[in-house]
């Protein structure tokens, strides 16, 4: 029996081939969206989740209140607040520091046979043995549990070790490590390369005392030098609120003296471990994390897909049903029960289900080789390794094959043998009320996710087309050498003077920052002899000459940094006239920027005298961070000879031609005459900002594709509709046409009950999708407005496509012979 409904099925999905295609493509694509986007979030959702320790686990967050104005919640704490907490709390049972290094370039040097192996490296950090310790992650060989406890130690990852060793153990071996110092390491071991899912980013890791050794006399108690990532492991059983309370009251006790001296207060936050990818947008965080918000979003989206899969295919099956209406009535004249007509209807919807599974495995194979460049997501590769995966997938095709046959069942058995052969077709109020939900549901859930697309794309258009403040396109940034003698201030010059001559290259600058890297530095200023408590908490940009030119910044008073200009300094004392931005001088009190200019103010250092300098000029206020639009008090310091963190880390070009390979070799020629031992590393500052949007253009990007994709399913649906409603009206249409109505009356007909569908999964998908996208546009400082276009645009698109279905099949059916279909009449 089983083989006869096999090939009974068989033979009907060759004759009717298009729906075949149609049904188990439809049904495929619907089941592989439905799976990657649930991998990609389970994928996000395990960062950092696979430390046995996960749950003790909790990175230290800060945030600086001044004259009761809250800062920016900081993702690192002050140095001092790891002893304080071990040795004051008991519920910490252990704890580490990782301090990101002050150059942004660092070169690995190995010497063999008088040759050089470098290696060049940006993510370097400080970290202590506890790292290894307190988190599961793989030495592959160490010299020991206490491996990073010394000055000028190393861990390597297991790529960077064959870089520079190739199959050579490097355990016990040394290398030079050239950041601002260059030194000799002894490499105390070898880890395995972190995963892609944490959220810590890095290939080498140089002990903490490295750092302690190489400055010894900074300010090693300071409250308010809150540059370290600091993690806690509690004892099992702790309370993470106590704790949290707990570090806070003794904090409060501790840093007293200091937060009274420069009048500012310190909140600190626990987060935890696996919490942090997903949920922690802090300043100054390893890396852009990711946003559990929008995974709620694709969550929606994926079972949005595999609703329209399965809602197309009982679509399409009831239509084909109906058309099978005599097939069923001979059947049942000849003896076929109920349960033999819905054995070959359930074998055919298998059948169907298999195919489309296998479509769907397919699928799945060449979206995990694409989609992760093409969305810019990561991905588990081990995807079909996972039990979980493979239940999902049985899961996922069992309950669609249940619910896709139950419907059309149903309507077969409903069929009146004797009716159905005279060409009488009946359907239920209930039936034809289940259809019509159907409908709507599918019209409504294909509108909302073109509707939330085109609000995402138009918000990250304006993102980036709105205005900055400052001109990024355009601009080459290079990377300087680590070690700066005495003479690189006459060779940047040289380069500047050289460039110039170079056509198409208009300005050159030098800069410690980045536009859209978190500044590091700060001070509290305030106004000559004014109160201390009215102190401004400000950040510093050590700039060269021309940086306002080279990036289009508007001076709005006063005067640039010229030629000659050198503010001279020592750690206690910075002599030399600064430039503020428009934020800092109404955080001062001045009433205008012209007012502020000449005008003297004192730098209130935590490490020594106070500094009387004088503001040089005013510049406009831009957005220094990508996505947050609040414009913060800056100073502007001259990088040459001023402290010792104005150091120059980058030069960068602005441009005015197209041809950059051209301009690229021209500056790597006039770059290498000055600095022929360095490595020439050049990219674009507006690839680097645009960093920042990373998960939003992913979220964006994934959003745009699962819509492309609904927006097939929802073509697909068409056609089962249009003929669905075109095969219920086939003698109506045949009984209009013998009395004279035209084609295009018998059209008007049948689409306007299509548009009544259309209205009302409208009418749905509107509310959900205003209200969607106003949650998730409240999450930007600067959000476009939605306007009636994005409503507008999806339905006319919408009742096109319906009137374009409708219309195929009215044709078909109003060119058929009204004899044949009212002969049995």
């Amino acid at each position: 029996m089983l083989r006869n409904l096999l090939l009974t099925s068989l033979r009907g999905f060759k004759k009717n081939s298009y729906y075949t295609f149609v049904n188990t493509l439809g049904l495929g694509i619907g089941m592989a969206c439905f799976i990657l986007l649930i991998h990609y979030i389970s994928f996000e959702r395990s960062y950092d989740s696979f430390h046995e320790n996960k749950n003790e686990v909790y990175r230290i967050a800060s945030r600086k209140i001044q004259n009761g104005v809250e800062q920016n919640p900081r993702a690192q704490a002050p140095v001092i607040l790891k002893g304080t907490v071990l040795a004051g709390v008991p519920e910490v049972e252990s704890a580490f520091r990782i301090h990101p290094l002050d150059a942004k370039k660092v070169t690995l040097r190995r010497e063999v046979d008088g040759e050089y192996i470098d290696q060049v490296e940006h993510n370097v950090y400080h970290g202590e043995s506890d790292f290894f310790n307190v988190l599961d992650f793989e030495l592959i060989k160490s010299t020991g549990p206490d491996l990073l406890d010394r000055p000028y130690t190393v861990v390597l990852s297991e790529s960077m070790a064959s870089k520079l060793f190739g199959d050579i153990d490097p355990v016990g071996k040394s290398i030079r490590i050239i950041e601002d110092f260059d030194d000799l390491y002894l490499i105390t071991g070898v880890m395995k390369d972190l995963p892609v899912n944490t959220h810590f980013n890095f290939n080498l890791l140089i002990s903490f005392e490295t750092f302690r050794a190489q400055h010894p006399n900074w300010r090693w108690t300071a409250w308010d030098w809150d540059y370290f990532f600091t993690y806690v492991k509690l004892r099992q059983g702790s309370n993470a609120v106590e704790v949290q309370e707990k570090i806070q009251a003794l904090a409060n006790q501790v840093g007293k003296p200091q937060f009274d001296s420069r009048n500012y207060e310190m909140q600190f936050t626990l987060q935890p471990l696996p919490s942090i990818h997903l949920n922690s947008h802090l300043e100054g965080e390893f890396e852009v994390n990711g946003e559990g918000t929008y995974l709620n979003y694709l969550y929606g989206a994926a079972f949005a897909v595999l609703l329209l899969a399965w809602i197309n295919f009982i679509n399409l099956s009831v239509a084909r049903t109906m058309q099978r209406a005599a097939e069923v009535g001979i059947r049942s004249s000849f003896g076929a029960n109920k349960w033999h007509l819905a054995a070959q209807l359930v074998t055919e919807s298998l059948t169907l289900h298999f195919i489309a599974a296998f479509i769907g495995i397919t699928l799945i194979v060449l979206g995990m080789a694409v989609l992760p460049a093409w969305l810019g997501i990561s991905l588990s590769a081990d995807l079909f390794d996972s039990t979980v995966v493979w239940k999902l997938l049985f899961s996922t095709w069992a309950v669609g094959a249940i619910i896709t046959i139950v419907y059309p069942i149903i309507l077969a058995w409903r069929f009146q043998p004797r009716n159905v052969l005279r060409g009488k077709l009946e359907s239920s109020k209930y039936g034809a009320g289940l259809w019509r939900w159907l409908v709507v549901t599918q019209y409504s859930l294909s509108l909302i996710l073109i509707i939330l697309t085109m609000v995402v794309t138009t918000q990250l258009d304006y993102l980036k087309e709105r205005d900055l403040g400052i001109s990024l396109s355009q601009t080459l940034s290079i990377y300087t050498p680590n070690i700066k003698d005495r003479q690189y201030w006459n060779k940047v010059d040289q380069i500047r003077s050289s460039v110039k001559e170079i056509p198409g290259v208009t300005h050159m600058t030098s800069h410690s920052y980045l536009p859209g890297e978190n500044l590091r530095h700060v001070e509290l200023v305030q106004r000559e002899g004014g109160d201390r408590s009215e102190a401004v908490i400000m950040k510093y940009l050590p700039v060269d000459y021309e940086y306002f030119s080279t990036f289009d910044i508007d001076l709005i008073a006063g005067r640039d940094f010229t030629v000659g200009d050198v503010n001279r300094a020592d750690t206690a004392q910075l002599v030399g006239d600064l430039v503020l931005n428009e934020a800092a001088i109404r955080a001062l009190g001045f009433e205008n920027p012209e007012a502020a200019v000449a005008q003297p103010i004192e730098l209130l250092h935590s490490f020594g005298p106070v500094s009387h300098v004088s503001i040089r000029g005013v510049v406009s206020d831009f957005d220094q961070l990508a996505l947050d639009g609040t414009k913060f008090p800056m100073a502007f310091v001259l990088t040459r000879e001023g402290y010792w963190w104005s150091d120059s880390e980058f030069l960068s070009f602005r441009l005015e031609s197209s041809d950059y390979q051209n301009l690229v070799s021209k500056i790597e020629s006039v770059y290498r005459e000055e600095f022929p031992e360095e490595s020439f590393q050049y990219f674009f500052v507006d690839d680097y900002f645009n960093q920042a949007y990373q998960s939003h253009v992913s979220f964006g990007n994934q959003v745009a594709l699962f819509s492309a994709v609904a927006t097939v399913l929802a073509l697909f649906g068409l056609v089962g509709i249009s003929m669905h409603t075109v095969n219920k009206k086939l003698k109506e249409i045949a009984v209009r046409k013998v009395h004279g109505a035209s084609v295009s009356q018998i059209f008007g007909r049948l689409a306007g009950q299509i548009m009544v569908l259309v209205v009302g999964g409208f009418l749905v998908a509107v509310p959900l999708s205003f209200w969607f996208s106003r949650q998730w546009l409240d999450g930007f400082q600067d959000r476009t407005n939605i306007d009636w276009l994005t409503f507008a645009i999806p339905l006319i698109w919408v009742v096109a496509v319906s009137l374009i279905a409708v219309f195929y099949n009215t044709i078909k059916a109003a060119f058929t012979n009204p004899v044949e279909t009212l002969r049995n009449e």
